[in-house]
């Protein structure tokens, strides 16, 4: 989200709606988020969302050569 959309809730009923249709089917069991420790806003609407923490993972990023840790989040359907 752009910083003039946050603190409106549309991250929130976004993510609630792809959650709501992606549990409509019942190939998908367990739904996933890679999100940056230091993003305070994203960790608590998946908390919100229901996921838990799942670890963390660290990600390669090519255009640096660095591996920065990232927090596994998942959501069981």
């Amino acid at each position: 989200m752009g910083p003039q959309w946050r603190g409106t809730g549309l991250a929130e009923a976004s993510c609630r709606a792809a959650l709501a249709w992606l549990g409509t089917t019942r190939e998908v069991t367990v739904v996933e988020a890679i999100v940056d420790p230091d993003n305070h806003a994203s960790l608590a609407l998946a908390n919100r969302l229901g996921f838990h923490d799942a670890g963390s993972i660290s990600k390669h990023q090519p255009d640096t050569g660095n591996s920065v840790q990232r927090r596994r989040l998942a959501l069981e359907f």
